[in-house]
């Protein structure tokens, strides 16, 4: 009989254990997640806690008196506030107890500097004052807790001793004694004069659990079912089980995915214990907490919890191991608003206009993003027939387009010499080049503008087909695109290359500078010249000289174009301000060139 009692003495301790840890949610660690620390229990007095943001917030908008901890009065340590429900009476930055901070760009930290107290509420406050990189305000949260229990002298009622297990009080019951606190005799026992002794005789509590009391001899047994163990009067399991939910059921095996990978597993009193070794798991089986994604051997931030905006035109991806943007087709940056533009960029205005040399020009896949507008240029002869198409779906996009020749230093509507703009798919211009008559256009720079129409446009693709057919069938002057820069009939053969370049045959011997001789009135028609200060230019499509002093300035080459093969002009600058021509540009006007005055 002494083995048997000493061995329910040994149960005795465990059930004791098992009740005193049966409530609440035990949070244990060097600090926990604050996003799901509201209603907790058990909380280490010696631990910190730490906030995740759903997006990036201002550091140095956390402080001391946006994040704080504090200990409620007793009228209203039962209260809880709601989530992003700040209450001034309970959230009083003045009432805040002593803590350390820290943060990073997504996450603040507070370390209590004092050991909280025991089997108290208090309430973490994280007010509207901190702000995200955004300029947006953070909404406010709390989270109200309740510590860890400590042991007092009468914690056991004086029937036994008492220690914190995971945040509990426990207690270890004398002989004969259970219950969480130690004041019950335990089945098979009675009060006699404030003792529990052992029955002699059957009585109501001899038997815990339905067993059927037996005191044949004086000695009182217990017949159990379900597992209970007879040797503590029913009062405790057999060997091999334990007690869930009022029932002994069999224990549990640690089997390879019971911690999910992600921790190691040990069999403790009959149930299977995780011990986590990976960040932002989650008890009790070591599963990634809420709002991190289960990327096998990590738990990562998701899209929600990070607060990335992919917009209209992406979708967030954090299965990965990292959060960004997963952009819609022809747009790009973190967070997909930027339009992905074409091959020729930059275009988006008339002075970045491409050259197209070609008497025939195809271009695929072109795109108009947003406000932006394509510009390209052209130099058709007399009568030439030139043809422009824009290929494109209206559905993506409405694309209109414009012709227009600068001939005068006055841009203005007088300047577009042909326009189509519908609302059907595709866009066309044909227009044959005038015979010069000393008015109006000519032939020399033409503008091909392209551009979205209406507030609406978005984005959209295009090809684009130009042909320009001179007179009789030939190309006037077709770049070769050879060393020299070299020109010649597309019928074949040399031929003079007027109007483009005045008295200069094709195969003329390649000058210094790189574009070869015929293409001399190329480089100046795109450049310039200066003659002293005063400039000649064709920038508008026919020679135009400008006094350079009469306007305060002087004539001089400014680095602010991307036109090949160099990168600049030559104008009127501000005095002092003209930069340095690069090599193989005429910086004076050389003799001979037809079309300066």
């Amino acid at each position: 009989m002494r083995r048997r009692l000493i061995g329910f003495l040994c149960v005795l301790v465990f059930a004791a254990a098992a009740a005193g840890c049966g409530a609440g949610t035990v949070l244990t660690g060097d600090d926990v997640s604050v996003n799901d620390l509201d209603s907790a229990t058990s909380v280490p007095g010696d631990i910190a806690f730490t906030y995740h943001f759903s997006r990036s917030i201002i550091k140095a908008s956390v402080s001391s008196s946006s994040y704080f901890i504090v200990e409620p009065p007793p009228a209203q340590a039962g209260l809880s506030s709601a989530k992003g429900v700040i209450d001034p009476e309970i959230c009083d930055p003045t009432a805040a107890l002593a803590a350390d901070l820290s943060s990073q760009f997504n996450w603040s930290k507070l370390t209590p500097s004092e050991h909280l107290k025991g089997n108290t509420i208090y309430t973490l406050c994280l007010t509207g004052d901190i702000t995200y990189l955004d300029g947006e305000s953070f909404p406010g949260f709390t989270a109200t807790f309740t510590t860890a229990e400590t042991c007092a002298d009468d914690t056991c009622n004086g029937k036994g001793t008492c220690a914190v297990v995971d945040g509990r009080a426990v207690c270890t019951c004398n002989f004969g004694w259970v219950g969480t606190y130690c004041d019950e005799c335990a089945p098979g026992f009675h009060d006699e004069g404030g003792d529990c002794v052992l029955d002699t005789v059957c009585g109501p509590t001899s038997c815990a659990n339905g067993g059927i009391c037996d005191d044949t001899g004086g000695i009182v047994s217990c017949a159990c079912t379900d597992y209970w163990d007879p040797d503590t009067f029913c009062y405790t399991c057999l060997a091999g089980y334990h007690l869930k939910g009022g029932a002994c059921v069999i224990d549990e095996v640690c089997a390879d995915d019971t911690c999910n990978g992600k921790g190691t597993c040990a069999v403790v009193d009959g149930r299977a214990v995780c011990t986590c070794t990976v960040e932002n798991t989650a008890l009790p089986y070591c599963e990634c907490a809420a709002g991190f994604n289960d990327n096998g051997d990590s738990c990562d931030m998701s899209c929600a919890l990070w607060g990335v905006d992919c917009g209209e035109r992406g979708v967030c991806d954090d299965l990965t191991g990292s959060v960004h943007c997963v952009c819609d087709y022809g747009w790009e940056d973190l967070t997909c608003s930027t339009c992905t533009d074409d091959i020729y960029e930059p275009n988006d205005n008339s002075g970045l206009a491409h050259l197209i040399l070609e008497s025939s020009f195809v271009a695929n896949d072109l795109v108009i993003c947003g406000t932006n507008r394509d510009w390209f240029a052209i130099y058709p002869s007399e009568t030439a027939i030139v043809t422009i198409d824009s290929l494109f779906t209206h559905a993506g996009g409405d694309i209109d387009m414009s012709l227009w020749h600068l001939y005068d230093s006055r841009p203005s509507f007088d300047n577009r010499v042909a326009n189509s703009s519908s609302s059907t798919n595709n866009e066309k211009i044909s227009y044959t080049v005038p015979v010069d008559t000393g008015k109006g256009a000519k032939a020399g720079r033409y503008l091909i503008e392209v551009r979205g129409y209406g507030s609406s446009f978005v984005r959209n693709e295009y090809d684009l087909v130009v042909t320009v057919e001179p007179p009789g069938g030939c190309n006037t002057c077709d770049y070769l695109g050879n060393a020299c820069g070299q020109w010649d009939d597309a019928c074949g053969g040399e031929i003079d290359c007027d109007p483009l370049c005045p008295g200069l045959g094709a195969t003329h011997v390649c000058e210094e500078h790189q574009w070869g001789a015929c293409a001399q009135y190329y480089d100046d028609l795109l450049y310039g010249c200066c003659d002293g200060n005063t400039l000649h230019s064709a920038a508008f499509g026919s020679p135009i000289t400008f006094n350079c002093a009469s306007y305060g300035r002087e004539c001089g080459w400014t680095n602010n174009n991307t036109n090949p093969p160099q990168t600049g002009y030559f104008t009127c600058n501000f005095i002092g301000t003209s930069d340095t021509a690069p090599p193989g540009v005429f910086s004076s006007c050389p003799a001979g060139m037809g079309w300066k005055p």
